[in-house]
This record gives structure tokens, sequence and C-alpha cells, in this order.
């Protein structure tokens, strides 16, 4: 707030330094901004449960890349990660969804959607 009022001084009490009302506004909303969207940053990712690691990856859907019979492996956010499915053989481009990590090994478990194919043809 003293800043404000310092820059409305420099208005009146310099005349060999001018500055034009409409340039204070312009900076004080832009200040304004800046403060604003710093808040609901912070107030939205103060909300959200801190999760990092593999166990980040629990509820994500991820693809079959090479066939579960139980064991395999499917891709996941760049990366490709051993996996155990619960309900037996799932071939290759099912669609998975993560439900444990033991280890290093994720637990899958089919979606409804069976191949990812399927999820994008419209």
């Amino acid at each position: 707030m003293e800043k404000v009022a310092g820059l409305t001084m420099m208005t009146n009490h310099f005349p060999s330094f001018f500055v034009t009302i409409w340039v204070l506004v312009m900076v004080i909303l832009a200040l304004a901004a800046f403060v604003a969207v710093g808040i609901w940053l912070y107030l939205n990712t103060r909300n959200q449960p801190f999760a990092s690691g593999a166990e980040a990856l629990i509820g994500q859907v991820a693809e079959v890349r090479q066939r579960l019979a139980p064991q395999g492996q499917i891709f996941i956010e760049g990366a490709l990660w051993q996996a155990v499915s619960e309900q037996g053989e799932l071939g290759v481009g099912e669609l998975v969804q993560i439900v444990a990590v033991h280890k290093l090994r994720l637990v899958v478990r089919r979606l409804e959607s069976k191949t990812k194919q399927e999820t994008t043809t419209p």
C-alpha cells in the first residue's frame, strides 16, 4: 500500500518527473493481478494431497505393452513398468487401472473399455 501512495505522490510533487495517472493505474492493476494469481495457485495446491514416487501411480490408467499372463509390462507416464494382473491374462493394447504397488511391481485390473483403440474412436 505504501508503494501505491508513493506512486501517486510522483504525479504531483516532481514537476520535472511527470507520470500520468493511467500509467499508475496500469501498474497497480498488474501488481494486483500478479498477487491474485499467486494466491489462487497457492489455494489450489494447498488442498491437493502430496504424492510422489510409485505410490502416485495408484488409480491411474495405463496401457498393456507386453501381455500380462499374469505378469508383463505396462506403459504409463513415459515409462515401462513391470505389472501383475489381478484378473488373469490381459492382451497388448488393453487399458488397465493401477490398484497397488508392491516394491517396484504394479498390481493392475482391467478397465471396462477393452482397448485403447475403442476409447479413441468417435
